[in-house]
């Protein structure tokens, strides 16, 4: 995918997990608490609006796009970097509870 091809948002998206994980090391209720900030945000309410926007698809697009790419990078590097085991951990978390 291009940049031009990302969904609504995936910078969005992108910036709350990785400052939230790499920077400030949050919890999973942390981050979802980011997340449902995000979508109660007078811009994503304006965003759903548009019957084509569906803050739930560009979500967990998101988070599978890039779990799927960082994923495939993280199998070949040896040894793994703590920071990878703490995105991993956070996009299992995600994709099983959220």
């Amino acid at each position: 995918l291009s940049k031009t091809d990302l969904p609504l948002l995936y910078d969005a998206f992108h910036f709350i997990f990785q400052a939230g994980i790499l920077i400030k090391r949050s919890t999973f209720e942390d981050l979802q608490n980011e997340i449902e900030a995000l979508k109660s945000s007078t811009l994503v309410q304006v965003l759903s609006q548009d019957s084509n926007f569906d803050f739930e698809q560009s979500y967990r697009f998101y988070v599978l796009s890039v779990a799927s790419y960082y994923l495939d990078l993280y199998l070949k590097q040896t040894p793994l970097h703590d920071q990878a085991h703490w995105l991993v951990e956070m996009w299992t978390n995600v994709i099983e509870n959220g």
